[in-house]
């Protein structure tokens, strides 16, 4: 859930 989340935005952050 919430371990989800910050990954999937780490993802994001570095996908960028």
């Amino acid at each position: 859930a919430i371990q989800d989340l910050a990954r999937g935005l780490e993802e994001v952050s570095l996908r960028k």
